[in-house]
């Protein structure tokens, strides 16, 4: 065990008064755990009344294992359902649709699909340059292709604008003049 040092000598010291100052001042208070009639009667104490075992029950309840347990959660089932009443057959006859004479078929007449517009085979990879002049790179496998805005790409493409990470491509063909679609930049 190692020596004690000066500090906690002292903290001891403290101690050993604030507990022994403890004791002399509760001594009157706290005795040897009995009280006398003259005590309780300065201290306003009422008697303890006492018990007549004889009266008291001696019989137990018996255990039912269906009855309420405290240590155990249960969640009731809702009760069942009343059954519906049967309806009258006025009542059905009433609810039931009339039948409907059928109705002539008409074929569809086959429509002219609106033609495809051609996909994009090549990839966007980002743009160079200053904000104001920016030229978009594509890839076409092996291929790098550049475009600024309003070149035409592959003869049938036209770049129309920038976006955050997209570049949107318009079409040359004039069946699909107004189309766009957005190219995104191809991860990194």
């Amino acid at each position: 065990m190692r020596p004690l040092t000066q500090s906690e000598k002292i903290l001891l010291s403290l101690l050993a008064v604030v507990a022994f100052g403890f004791f002399y001042m509760t001594r009157d208070k706290v005795g040897a755990g009995v009280i006398s009639a003259t005590d309780s009667a300065d201290m306003n104490l009422k008697p303890i009344p006492a018990v007549n075992m004889a009266e008291l029950s001696p019989e137990r309840d018996d255990y039912d294992p269906d009855g309420r347990n405290l240590f155990r959660y249960f969640v009731p089932k809702p009760p069942p359902r009343p059954p519906r009443p049967k309806p009258k057959p006025q009542e059905i006859a009433k609810t039931l649709p009339t039948p409907q004479p059928p109705k002539p078929t008409v074929k569809p007449t086959p429509t002219k699909r609106a033609p495809r517009a051609p996909n994009m085979g090549f990839d966007y990879l980002g743009y160079l340059g200053p904000k104001d002049n920016k030229i978009a790179v594509f890839s076409e496998g092996e291929e790098v292709l550049l475009a600024r805005i309003g070149d035409v790409v592959q003869q049938q493409f036209r770049l129309v604008d920038f976006g955050f990470e997209a570049v949107v491509m318009g079409y040359t063909d004039d069946t699909f003049k107004d189309q766009t679609k957005e190219l995104a930049q191809v991860g990194r």
